[in-house]
């Protein structure tokens, strides 16, 4: 009787007490996706009554069932806001109106679902003589419990063969012994355990601990060391005031707008162009706010030249060790494989071959990539994405003699002439023709062969110089299938065999659709 007296009297304070949070909630919930803010859902009750467990809703309400029976860490079902109250453990408070009416306690072991009802069975069925409730001992322990499920098991299985077990006898230890007070320490527990555990603060610290640490100490050093050498070391006065200012306000509102901006989502060993664009164009907004902070709020007398020197060294500091840290973890893949390493090059310039070269050299220490190449004459001895373009399809018996490379991946699907020409290359040096384009699944998200002239006129079997728009277009509309072919005659000054007094060697493209002959003279460099 004294146990349902004081559910009684907490689940009434809970509720007015959470009510302006339980309403802003409701309210974020509504705004975000359509349907009833409330989720209701069958569970076991005492002695296996079952009843509607109220939560707040944290998928969209067209999932349905679908998907597993348990929420888990990252669930791709769950809302923005979702995520937020299910970490928050805000979810759980319209569960204080099911204490109110008698179907749930403040402590017990949670309600289980009806598809876990042939649990309980031999030593596990003394759980159902206990009300469900919001606190306990596993609540306590098992804060995080989504983040406990495998990634490589089935969900459920673990469920039933791992976490109820372990669950199911902490429950029956602590209820056959529990007491008023036991539950109200049980009670203060889960509140301080579900307000600290926000954040796994464990788990944060070993993903970003490293790298905040070293941006934190960065913006620090970045700050001290430009007041000394514009001040020395014998710092005094309104002077001393700035830099201490600047040491507490540069590292926590850079640090905070990193956070917000998601700077740290990307680890530093996939550290990217992208990445670097984001982190400098937030780490100097925030830098200039606070030096604008500081200037108008703390000093006006410091001197302006500091903050953006400060930041350039900061940014400088920053970047290095980021992409330091990958350089380093690439070359730990790289040296992971012992023995003789099979040597490919990448044949097309373009973003499906900057990708193969990327997959080559990060995603394979099996694999050395040589090179790439390509036909275009000025791509010759440029680097693209730091891979260097060795020559063209003529170079290859060169780069054979010198490299010995045993595979030729191509980024793009040749011609037929082309493609002879390569297969009987390749079946004389004993090297393998890898056509990616042409490889399942690759072949099916190919474009149409038209779609393929039109939109990759830097494939490299193309000699052209230069392309205006005007004769791009000429040659898309010769492709119209309800005409004959024709002849276009591509003219090129820097070829080398040259064959008329003029200066220009001719190469003819046949091109299907088209009733008369064009003859397009493209302007070379």
């Amino acid at each position: 009787m004294l146990k349902r007296f004081i559910d009684i009297v907490l689940s009434l304070m809970g509720l007015i007490l959470a009510f302006p949070i339980m309403l802003m909630v409701a309210l974020a919930i509504r705004l975000e996706t359509p349907g009833s803010v409330f989720f209701s859902q069958t569970r076991l009750g005492l002695k296996g009554k079952k009843f509607q467990v109220h939560k707040f809703r944290k998928f969209p309400v067209d999932w349905g069932t679908f998907g597993t029976n348990v929420t888990l860490a990252s669930d791709v079902r769950r809302t923005a806001v979702g995520s937020f109250i299910e970490r928050t453990k805000l979810d759980e408070l319209p569960q204080l109106w099911n204490i109110l009416k008698g179907e749930m306690s403040c402590v017990g072991p949670r309600p289980e679902l009806l598809v876990y009802a042939d649990l309980f069975e031999g030593e596990y069925k003394e759980l159902l003589n206990y009300k469900p409730g919001i606190f306990g001992p596993n609540q306590v322990e098992f804060r995080n419990e989504a983040e406990l499920y495998p990634p490589d098991q089935d969900v459920d299985e673990f469920y039933r063969n791992v976490l109820f077990p372990k669950k199911a006898k902490k429950d029956i230890e602590y209820f056959s012994n529990s007491n008023c007070i036991s539950e109200l320490i049980c009670i203060v527990q889960g509140i301080w355990v579900s307000l600290a555990g926000v954040v796994n603060w464990q788990n944060l610290i070993s993903l970003y601990g490293k790298i905040v640490l070293v941006d934190i100490l960065a913006m620090e050093f970045s700050w001290v060391v430009t007041n000394l050498l514009r001040f020395g070391f014998s710092i005094k006065g309104h002077n001393l005031e700035g830099l201490l200012s600047g040491m507490l306000l540069f590292p926590v509102i850079t640090f905070s707008a990193m956070i917000f901006a998601g700077v740290y989502r990307t680890p530093a060993r996939y550290f990217s162009g992208n990445d670097a664009s984001r982190m400098i164009f937030v780490v100097s907004l925030a830098w200039m706010i606070t030096a604008f902070f500081i200037l108008g709020f703390v000093r006006r007398d410091i001197s302006v030249v500091l903050p953006p020197v400060s930041l350039l060294i900061v940014l400088s500091i920053i970047s290095i060790i980021r992409i330091w840290h990958r350089e380093k973890k690439l070359r730990f893949i790289q040296s992971s494989h012992s023995g003789n390493k099979i040597k490919i090059v990448v044949y097309g310039v373009g973003y499906r071959g900057i990708t193969m070269a990327n997959l080559v050299e990060q995603g394979f220490p099996g694999a050395q990539l040589v090179g790439l190449i390509d036909d275009r004459v000025k791509m010759r001895g440029r680097y693209i994405s730091k891979y260097k373009v060795l020559g063209c399809e003529r170079d290859l018996d060169t780069l054979h003699k010198i490299y010995e490379f045993e595979q030729l991946w191509m980024s793009f699907s040749p011609s037929e002439e082309s493609l002879s020409r390569l297969t009987g290359w390749c079946q004389l040096k004993n090297v393998k023709l890898v056509i990616l384009p042409d490889i399942e699944p690759f072949s099916t998200l190919r474009e149409s062969s038209l779609s393929d002239r039109s939109n990759d006129f830097l494939k490299p079997q193309y000699l052209f110089e230069k392309i205006t728009i005007q004769d791009r277009r000429r040659i898309e509309e010769a492709n119209e299938p309800e005409y004959p072919s024709q002849n276009i005659v591509i003219q090129n000054r820097r070829m080398k065999n040259i064959t008329s007094n003029s200066g220009y060697s001719s190469q003819k493209i046949t091109i299907p659709g088209r009733r008369r002959q064009d003859k397009i003279k493209l302007a070379s460099n």
